[in-house]
């Protein structure tokens, strides 16, 4: 028992391994009165976890593999993924149940684990069944194909070394590996042949006994047992008789549900192959098939791996199974049909920044000081509103001045009237009229120390409460005045969306401040010159806002604008910036 135990608990590595993705796997055989008891574990056994052991335990008595899928939500017990199980033989009779933890996948990969699984339960049964050292000698024979096809570095040399070892553990003339290409099996690596030359007539029915078998999906022997069922193994009486071949067994390579080739073993005896050979055959098939792809289809080029891809996707569209792929390329291809056909709404959006369309300066009136302000920006103010009050002291003292220099001037005028000297009044009047024109000055420029608003509207600039006492220059601007009835939009547009504009398109506006009330404006403006920004350039384009609602607005509010272009393809709407980008980008390097 222990040497039966210790030789399962081998399969079960040598299996596992040749798993992809395998977790943790476990053998569970039916105990005395009624229990269960586990005889192999891998990577362990202390690595099995109770579910997998339940799993294992409640397929016992089954007779074909089952897949109990992952369940994330009552997932327990360390549980990680879907577990295939698969009943085990001896002598025909149930020997116990596999139970492999993989995680989650597809039906194809999980049936192509299933099928590993079983011809790996037939070899299983074979080394249990053999009661001599034949059994071991076998298990050696796997283990010494495995390493030959792993220990070279191409697919050439791999499969040449591979056919030639099993030609001689077998015993047999000749074996022939061959895989299929354009729908037909072409033969890649002869045992004691250096090359092989599909043209030849023996290759080419070698090559049509591998059709058979991978048409049918199964091992294929010629001649045939009496117990067969019906099989069509034309080719393979042909390559019999015609080449002096006494049987002929031909074996299909599957990688992940796929047949993708075929080996074909002859020798010249006519019952050579019994059952033993053909497990054992299968069995080294099995695990070193897809070893030999995997090598295979890593020196490929991308174009025939990529046709073999679309192949085995069109051949799950027509094939049986596969419900959920057909329904999900079913979706792909109704939601591109969709996209390509139907039609949208094209706009160019922006950032916004809204304007009032005209803004008055308020200047400084002559040279003074700040004497007293009380408006600061964003305060509402009306028409001829005082803003702010300049220095009087010193106009006040030239007032007085002038007004002194009148009066005297006056009264020297009216004594020389009195006089009669006519010549010096005329004198005196001018220097009258003169002090009269400097009064008048000082006095206008008394009444201008009182800085009003031009227009009603709101202070956008200017703030004079933090710098009373500060010289100001005549010219220079205090404050800036924007009405409040009458804005325009400033929208700032990628220069990779600026040349389908053109002035009177319409569009929207939502403020950051009123996002569920977008407002109408009209493009009125497109101005050559951009700026750069965070690496992009831009335009400015500038649109009327037609709204009413302007007692809701306030100049400097931002938000995004959309210029209604026409209607395009959505297909076209969604794509055509990655496609400008491309062809930029090929004519930077192709020219």
């Amino acid at each position: 028992m222990a040497a039966t135990n210790q030789l399962i608990e081998s399969w079960l590595t040598l299996q596992c391994s040749m798993l992809a993705g395998a977790v943790r796997a476990t053998v569970v055989r039916a105990g005395t009165e009624g229990t269960y008891d586990a005889v192999a574990g891998w990577p362990n056994k202390g690595a099995v976890t109770p579910e997998l052991a339940n799993v294992a335990s409640s397929a016992i008595g089954k007779q074909q593999c089952t897949v109990n899928r992952f369940d994330a939500e009552r997932a327990t017990g360390g549980r990680e993924g879907d577990i295939v199980t698969c009943p085990l033989s001896r002598d025909g009779q149930p020997f116990g149940i596999v139970a492999v933890e993989l995680p989650a996948g597809t039906d194809a990969q999980r049936n192509a684990c299933a099928k590993a699984l079983q011809w790996g339960g037939a070899w299983l049964e074979l080394l249990l069944r053999a009661q001599s050292g034949t059994a071991e000698n076998h298990l050696l024979t796997v283990v010494d194909m495995v390493a030959t096809s792993l220990e070279h570095a191409t697919f050439q040399e791999s499969a040449s070394a591979v056919v030639a070892e099993l030609a001689r553990r077998t015993e047999c003339e000749r074996v022939t590996v061959g895989y299929v290409r354009r729908g037909n099996a072409r033969i890649d690596a002869v045992s004691r042949s250096a090359s092989a030359d599909n043209r030849t007539a023996l290759l080419r029915t070698i090559a049509a006994a591998m059709d058979e078998a991978i048409d049918q999906d199964t091992t294929l022997l010629f001649p045939r047992a009496a117990a067969a069922h019906v099989q069509v193994v034309a080719a393979h009486e042909r390559l019999s008789t015609g080449y002096g071949s006494g049987s002929v067994c031909s074996i299909p390579i599957s990688v992940d549900g796929r047949l993708v080739g075929a080996v074909t073993l002859e020798h010249r005896e006519a019952d050579h192959f019994d059952a033993t050979k053909v497990a054992l055959c299968e069995a080294v098939i099995a695990l070193v098939g897809p070893i030999l792809t995997g090598k295979r289809d890593a020196e490929r080029w991308v174009g025939p791996r990529l046709l073999d891809s679309s192949r085995g996707q069109l051949a799950k569209l027509t094939g049986p199974r596969h419900a959920r792929f057909k329904l999900g390329t079913a979706m792909t291809i109704g939601v591109a049909l969709f996209l390509g056909l139907a039609t949208g709404e094209y706009r160019v959006s922006a950032d916004a920044t809204l304007e009032s369309m005209v803004q008055r300066a308020v200047t400084a009136p002559f040279d003074g000081y700040v004497d007293d302000s009380s408006v600061r920006p964003g305060d509402l103010v009306k028409a001829d509103e005082v803003l702010c009050r300049l220095e009087d002291r010193d106009l006040k003292l030239e007032e007085f001045k002038w007004s002194s220099e009148a009066a005297k001037l006056q009264k020297e005028s009216r004594e020389a009237m009195a006089a009669d000297e006519y010549a010096r009044v005329r004198i005196l009047q001018a220097q009258l009229d003169q002090a009269s024109a400097q009064l008048d000055l000082v006095r206008e420029q008394l009444a201008r120390t009182l800085v009003t608003a031009p227009v009603d509207g709101m202070i956008v600039k200017g703030d004079l409460t933090q710098s009373l006492g500060a010289p100001v220059e005549r010219g220079d601007v205090l404050f800036e005045v924007a009405p409040l009835d009458d804005y325009r939009v400033m929208l700032a547009v990628d220069e990779r969306d600026v040349g389908a504009l053109v002035t009177g398109l319409a569009g929207q506006l939502a403020l950051a401040g009123l996002p569920d009330k977008p407002m109408p404006i009209v493009v009125q403006r497109i101005t050559p010159i951009s700026t750069v920004e965070d690496g992009k350039n831009y335009f400015a384009v500038q649109a009327k806002l037609l709204s009413d609602r302007t007692q809701l607005l306030r100049p400097g509010m931002q938000g995004v604008g959309k210029i209604y272009i026409g209607r395009r393809k959505l297909a076209w709407i969604w794509t055509h910036d990655m496609l400008d980008w491309l062809r930029l980008w090929r004519w930077n390097w192709a020219g």
